[in-house]
């Protein structure tokens, strides 16, 4: 259920009935396997759902993928961050999410392409090539990557399921290649020339940035809302550009070479480079028993370089500083740790970058950003020093850069002593590891 097509792309719906569904999502299949030059081995099995059907589907995979208890610690760590609100169901919003504003979804546990019933194309929809078609085109693409490259195993890799990062990377190969077929027909059937990678990005960054008001979309977090929609105009963009250099063989191999990083996605650049910029796993042990007795840890993640731009957003940075502060990124993990109390969570976020000069950047990009979001007078920030430690309402805050390491401690139980000392704590545990092979897991 991870590759639906949003209807933040496209108002996009089908025909009158379901038999009128699957026989336009079948005219799709030969379109598919011209424009990507590859035969389906086997024929796609294609089910019409209705709404009941598609909630269920999807509450069923979130039991397996997020169930309760992992939500909770991601929906604590999050708050703290600042990336949700303080007081979101994230688990449930999630769902609603999903079931509000998908279109259509290729199921790669089942291998199934599920339409949605309750859909229909717009009667003032004249063009060339109907939204409906264009979303069995996208969906019956995932089924084709499925199929030469096994969507399912893909995703049990351990990097892809521990690394919000990698998995978001790999979201972005998958989301960009089906967009930018889907594109292809559109344009063929217009009779106009498939335009660059910029301007697909453009033209598809424009057509996600209008959520419709009042829908579960809008209502979003930035995070959760730019998480979800980016990998198609981030994807189609780092899929084209690949394309455009090595042809659609290359786009296949995006599937054994998958990104190692949002940064390589965001920089195609840093992909397609013979040096290729790889980033850092960053290793820190759960630290509960240098917490107060009670403790434990609840959610692990990596933010990646895109995720990292917007929590500098959210903490008040322009769009301009927060990307340019997030540039250099090597790469991060956050640990948070809690008493069963979602307002008794304390997460340590350690980065690393690629120099010193964009640690300090990033360093003074969150450090401000900390001061504001805490209240933290102007009289507590003297310039001029690489560690800063305050006590909060939320407990002990320290932020502190090491080299081309930056360390932040939020929400500490003690005062802000006991936040830097835990701060010292996770500086000497961390370990690095170079990614070098997201499926095989090479490191240096």
């Amino acid at each position: 259920m991870k590759y639906a097509l949003l209807l933040a792309l496209s108002a996009a719906a089908w025909a009158d009935t379901p038999e009128e569904m699957l026989v336009r999502a079948r005219e799709a299949v030969p379109i598919v396997e011209r424009i990507r030059d590859r035969k389906f081995k086997n024929p796609v099995t294609m089910k019409v759902l209705t709404d009941k059907e598609v909630r269920k589907r999807f509450v069923e995979g979130f039991d397996e993928e997020l169930p309760v208890e992992e939500a909770a610690g991601f929906e604590a760590a999050y708050a703290r961050l600042g990336l949700i609100p303080d007081d979101m169901d994230l688990r449930a919003f999630l769902i609603e999410l999903h079931v509000s504003e998908v279109a259509a979804f290729y199921d790669e546990k089942k291998r199934e392409l599920c339409l949605i019933e309750s859909m229909k194309d717009d009667p003032e929809d004249d063009g060339e090539v109907k939204w409906s078609d264009m979303v069995a085109v996208h969906e019956l693409t995932h089924a084709l990557q499925d199929q030469f490259h096994g969507l399912e195993a893909i995703d049990k890799n351990p990097l892809v399921d521990e690394d919000g990062d990698v998995a978001f990377s790999l979201g972005c190969v998958v989301e960009g290649e089906a967009t930018l077929v889907m594109f292809a027909r559109y344009y063929e059937a217009s009779g106009l020339g498939l335009p660059g990678p910029e301007a697909l990005a453009t033209i598809a960054d424009s057509m996600m940035s209008g959520a419709e008001e009042g829908s579960k979309m809008a209502e979003a977090p930035r995070y959760l809302r730019e998480s979800l929609v980016s990998p198609y105009a981030l994807g189609l963009r780092f899929v084209a550009e690949v394309q455009e250099k090595d042809g659609w063989a290359g786009v296949g191999e995006l599937f054994t070479r998958i990104p190692a990083s949002s940064e390589m996605v965001l920089h195609p650049s840093k992909y397609l480079s013979d040096d290729r910029d790889y980033p850092m796993e960053m290793l820190v042990p759960d630290l509960s028993s240098d917490l107060p007795k009670g403790f434990k840890e609840v959610a692990r993640d990596s933010l990646g370089e895109f995720g990292t731009r917007i929590r500098l957003q959210e903490l008040e940075s322009s769009d301009f500083a927060a990307e340019t502060a997030a540039e250099g990124w090597d790469g991060d993990v956050f640990v948070a740790w809690n008493d069963g109390e979602k307002e008794h969570t304390v997460v340590a976020w350690t980065t690393t970058w690629d120099s010193e000069g964009d640690a300090r950047q990033f360093f003074y990009a969150l450090r401000d950003g900390l001061v504001k979001r805490h209240g933290v007078a102007k009289s507590e920030v003297p310039r001029g020093v690489d560690a800063y430690a305050w006590k909060t309402t939320i407990g002990g805050v320290a932020v502190e850069m090491r080299g081309r390491d930056v360390i932040s401690i939020e929400g500490h139980p003690g005062d802000q002593e006991a936040a830097r000392a835990f701060l010292a704590t996770v500086a000497e545990k961390l370990e690095k590891k170079e990614i070098l092979s997201v499926i095989e897991e090479k490191k240096k």
